[in-house]
């Protein structure tokens, strides 16, 4: 209760921007800069003492007068439409038709990230060789599963590495754009009800908000839903940057390495309002997962690799207990426990995996599905993309059958 008490304080505070009052705000901003169009009629001349017009100074003043208010005269960076991210790349706003680009802290989250998968990778490695030297028994089962479980993991860590390397937040006049790895968000700036930093909620409310499960450094992602209903979303990296975003529908709570340049500008862009409002949009890794398995050619490949995967482990584990020992090769003097077989079925089952994820992500690419309410333009890499796909996961298949072969040679010469 106490938290939707506060959201409704916010949606009624003087300082809140709704979509109620951005008309307001932007005969306001307007009549700064000394150009308020005739439209605005008997407004203008109540405000303006009846000319209409604002003299240079006036405006100048009013401007800074703006920024006093909010306590902040830093103007926030930018990048041009199409142009890529920088730090630093410029240090005041030129125009609200801009694309202004946020990153959030990377740093401690991609360190974090790659040392989880790195543990994960050593532990995998180590279950594995762990169980090649035990004969089979409850032991040797034990070190495969904990081998397996290990491995799935490193993946999980591969993935959140690299949506942190890439996850940006875009601003527009027409609305707030987030990216995260493989998901998109597209929120309408007509939506936003209203922006505050995580620290003031946190003073208002006297405690914290509830964090997403598995919540790690470099990877604050999840839902979480309050008592009174309110749903929150993170995408966020670090816990002491994170802002609040509410909308219509729910609070995405981001991390901008800028704080108050982020706050600044989006305060400034509701007050301006929207010229052509979007359509709220979004997209995440299961609509790519449903987009290849609506694919014939692409479900198949991927269905035709995982059966003969499976099949080649079943077989090996059949062939293990009627077999003493086995040769590894053509030079080696001295045979190896039978055990050892397994690593051709798991080392097939690793370049599996590689090319599926690879392969999902060059379909992705081939998608062209870029979060935008405009036209959208197919890439002209787009077939090529897709046609690296059908590779990767083609040459799954190859190496399975290559694989067998090969088992059938080792287990045949004595």
């Amino acid at each position: 209760m106490l938290v939707q008490t506060y959201f409704s304080q916010l949606e009624r505070s003087d300082l809140v921007c709704t979509t109620d009052l951005q008309s307001v705000f932007t005969k306001q901003s307007l009549a700064v800069r000394g150009k308020v169009p005739p439209t605005f009629g008997r407004w203008c001349q109540a405000e303006l003492g009846g000319t209409g017009k604002v003299p240079p100074t006036s405006g100048r003043l009013g401007a800074k007068q703006s920024l006093a208010v909010r306590g902040k005269y830093r103007r926030p960076g930018y990048v041009k439409k199409d142009q890529p991210v920088r730090k630093g790349n410029c240090d005041k706003i030129h125009s609200v038709e801009e694309k202004y680009a946020f990153e959030p802290p990377r740093r401690q989250g991609l360190l974090f990230q790659a040392a989880l998968a790195i543990v994960f990778g050593i532990t995998s490695l180590l279950s594995f060789f762990q169980m090649l030297r035990t004969p089979i028994g409850w032991e040797f089962v034990f070190y495969f599963i904990a081998g397996i479980f290990a491995a799935g993991f490193v993946p999980w860590a591969v993935y959140r590495w690299f949506a942190l390397r890439s996850a940006v937040y875009w601003i527009e006049r027409n609305g707030l754009r987030i990216r995260w790895g493989l998901r998109w968000e597209e929120l309408p700036m007509s939506s936003v009800r209203w922006v505050r930093s995580e620290v003031d909620v946190r003073r208002q409310l006297g405690r914290r908000l509830p964090l997403p499960w598995g919540a790690l450094p470099g990877a604050i992602l999840g839902t979480r839903q309050l008592a009174d209903g309110t749903l929150l979303e993170y995408f966020a990296s670090d816990f002491s940057t994170m802002v609040l975003v509410a909308t219509d529908e729910r609070v995405f709570i981001l991390s901008p390495a800028k704080l108050e340049e982020f706050l600044y500008l989006m305060q400034r862009l509701l007050e301006f309002g929207a010229i052509s409002p979007w359509q709220r949009r979004s997209q995440d890794p299961t609509y790519i997962l449903g987009e290849v398995w609506r694919n014939p050619i692409a479900r198949s490949l991927l269905v035709l690799g995982l059966l003969g995967s499976l099949t080649l482990m079943v077989w090996v584990s059949l062939l293990i207990p009627n077999l003493d020992e086995i040769y590894l090769s053509l030079a080696a003097e001295e045979p190896t426990p039978s055990t050892y077989l397994l690593l051709l079925p798991l080392t097939n089952g690793f370049f599996y995996g590689v090319n599926a994820l690879v392969g999902i992500y060059f379909y992705r690419r081939g998608l062209s599905l870029q979060p935008t309410t405009e036209e959208q333009q197919l890439s002209p890499l787009s077939a090529a993309s897709k046609i690296y796909a059908y590779l990767l996961w083609g040459f799954s298949i190859l190496t399975t059958v290559l694989f067998y072969f090969a088992i059938s040679f080792l287990t045949y010469v004595e």
